[in-house]
């Protein structure tokens, strides 16, 4: 997860097999860290790789 405004990378996640449970733990682990207020916005690519 990049944050869109500062650049930085977020929250991460890494496994063997490419699941979409990989995006939710990254997500979990930004807002873990970063805490973010109730106007944080999250975009989805829809589950493209890039």
């Amino acid at each position: 997860m990049e944050d869109a405004c500062s650049k930085w990378i977020v929250g991460y996640s890494t496994d063997a097999p490419m699941t979409s449970q990989l995006a939710v733990d990254a997500l979990r682990n930004a807002v873990t860290l970063r805490a973010p207020d109730a106007t944080a916005i999250v975009p989805s690519d829809r589950g493209s790789q890039f």
